[in-house]
Protein backbone atom coordinates (compact mmCIF):
# COMPACT_ATOMS: atom_id res chain seq x y z
CA UNK A 1 0.00 0.00 0.00
CA UNK A 2 1.44 3.26 -1.02
CA UNK A 3 1.82 6.12 1.88
CA UNK A 4 -0.70 9.10 1.29
CA UNK A 5 0.97 11.97 -0.10
CA UNK A 6 1.05 15.57 1.96
CA UNK A 7 -1.40 16.84 -0.47
CA UNK A 8 -4.34 13.90 0.78
CA UNK A 9 -3.87 15.01 4.07
CA UNK A 10 -7.24 16.48 5.71
CA UNK A 11 -6.90 20.22 6.71
CA UNK A 12 -6.63 20.75 10.17
CA UNK A 13 -9.27 21.90 12.57
CA UNK A 14 -10.11 25.33 13.42
CA UNK A 15 -9.35 24.28 17.00
CA UNK A 16 -5.66 22.92 15.88
CA UNK A 17 -5.26 25.81 14.11
CA UNK A 18 -5.48 27.69 17.35
CA UNK A 19 -3.60 25.80 19.18
CA UNK A 20 -0.57 25.74 16.68
CA UNK A 21 -1.10 29.50 16.63
CA UNK A 22 -1.59 29.43 20.58
CA UNK A 23 1.53 27.23 20.90
CA UNK A 24 3.75 29.76 18.43
CA UNK A 25 2.74 32.48 20.60
CA UNK A 26 3.53 31.50 23.74
CA UNK A 27 6.81 29.68 22.11
CA UNK A 28 8.15 31.64 19.73
CA UNK A 29 10.62 29.56 18.64
CA UNK A 30 14.09 27.92 19.87
CA UNK A 31 16.19 31.41 18.21
CA UNK A 32 14.06 33.78 20.04
CA UNK A 33 13.90 31.72 23.00
CA UNK A 34 17.76 31.28 23.17
CA UNK A 35 18.54 34.78 22.21
CA UNK A 36 16.58 36.15 25.19
CA UNK A 37 18.37 33.47 27.60
CA UNK A 38 21.25 34.59 26.78
CA UNK A 39 20.92 38.03 27.01
CA UNK A 40 19.95 38.03 30.54
CA UNK A 41 22.98 36.55 31.69
CA UNK A 42 22.08 32.98 30.82
CA UNK A 43 23.88 30.13 29.72
CA UNK A 44 23.71 26.77 27.51
CA UNK A 45 22.14 25.09 30.84
CA UNK A 46 22.58 22.50 33.45
CA UNK A 47 24.23 19.96 31.06
CA UNK A 48 27.26 21.93 29.27
CA UNK A 49 28.24 22.36 33.15
CA UNK A 50 29.65 20.17 35.97
CA UNK A 51 29.54 16.47 36.54
CA UNK A 52 26.93 16.50 33.31
CA UNK A 53 29.55 17.86 31.07
CA UNK A 54 32.30 16.17 32.21
CA UNK A 55 30.04 12.60 32.02
CA UNK A 56 29.45 13.63 28.54
CA UNK A 57 32.77 14.38 27.15
CA UNK A 58 34.13 11.17 28.68
CA UNK A 59 31.81 9.28 26.22
CA UNK A 60 32.28 11.56 22.99
CA UNK A 61 35.85 11.70 23.56
CA UNK A 62 36.38 8.17 23.74
CA UNK A 63 34.19 7.67 20.97
CA UNK A 64 36.36 10.03 18.84
CA UNK A 65 39.55 8.40 20.01
CA UNK A 66 38.76 4.97 19.58
CA UNK A 67 36.49 5.53 16.22
CA UNK A 68 39.70 7.76 14.61
CA UNK A 69 37.46 11.03 13.91
CA UNK A 70 39.30 13.48 12.79
CA UNK A 71 36.03 16.17 12.36
CA UNK A 72 33.04 17.09 14.95
CA UNK A 73 30.65 19.05 13.64
CA UNK A 74 27.76 20.16 16.26
CA UNK A 75 24.47 21.40 15.62
CA UNK A 76 23.81 23.65 18.87
CA UNK A 77 27.02 24.53 20.25
CA UNK A 78 25.59 26.69 23.15
CA UNK A 79 28.46 28.98 24.79
CA UNK A 80 30.99 26.57 24.62
CA UNK A 81 31.16 25.22 28.06
CA UNK A 82 30.26 21.57 27.23
CA UNK A 83 33.59 21.85 24.48
CA UNK A 84 36.03 23.28 26.74
CA UNK A 85 35.98 19.22 27.94
CA UNK A 86 36.38 18.11 24.66
CA UNK A 87 39.11 16.16 22.78
CA UNK A 88 38.37 17.22 19.18
CA UNK A 89 40.81 17.53 16.52
CA UNK A 90 38.69 19.79 14.32
CA UNK A 91 35.47 21.60 15.29
CA UNK A 92 32.80 23.12 13.46
CA UNK A 93 29.90 24.39 16.26
CA UNK A 94 26.49 25.51 14.60
CA UNK A 95 23.63 27.17 16.94
CA UNK A 96 21.01 29.36 15.81
CA UNK A 97 21.63 32.08 18.78
CA UNK A 98 23.93 34.80 17.33
CA UNK A 99 25.11 35.31 21.16
CA UNK A 100 25.99 31.55 21.72
CA UNK A 101 28.64 31.64 18.48
CA UNK A 102 29.85 34.75 20.16
CA UNK A 103 30.12 33.72 23.19
CA UNK A 104 31.99 30.47 21.82
CA UNK A 105 33.96 32.24 19.39
CA UNK A 106 35.24 34.46 22.44
CA UNK A 107 35.81 31.28 24.49
CA UNK A 108 38.11 30.01 21.78
CA UNK A 109 39.21 32.90 20.19
CA UNK A 110 43.05 31.47 20.48
CA UNK A 111 42.27 27.74 19.57
CA UNK A 112 42.24 27.79 15.53
CA UNK A 113 41.42 24.53 15.61
CA UNK A 114 37.50 25.32 16.22
CA UNK A 115 35.40 27.65 14.34
CA UNK A 116 31.72 28.60 15.05
CA UNK A 117 28.85 29.97 12.57
CA UNK A 118 25.20 30.91 13.55
CA UNK A 119 22.93 28.15 11.76
CA UNK A 120 20.65 28.81 8.75
CA UNK A 121 19.17 26.02 7.38
CA UNK A 122 19.41 27.87 4.13
CA UNK A 123 22.71 27.69 4.22
CA UNK A 124 23.29 23.97 3.65
CA UNK A 125 22.43 21.68 0.70
CA UNK A 126 21.57 18.32 2.48
CA UNK A 127 21.69 16.27 -0.60
CA UNK A 128 25.09 17.14 -1.61
CA UNK A 129 26.38 17.08 1.79
CA UNK A 130 27.66 20.63 1.26
CA UNK A 131 28.17 23.47 4.09
CA UNK A 132 28.48 27.14 2.74
CA UNK A 133 29.34 29.80 5.30
CA UNK A 134 30.28 32.31 3.26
Amino acid sequence: MLKKSSYDRPKPSALNQFLIRFRQFVFPGSKNYWEKRYSLGGNSGQGSYGKSAEFKSEILNKFVRENCISSVTEYGCGDGNQLTYAEYPQYIGLDISEQAVALSSELFSEDSSKNFFVYDPNDFETNQKNFAAD
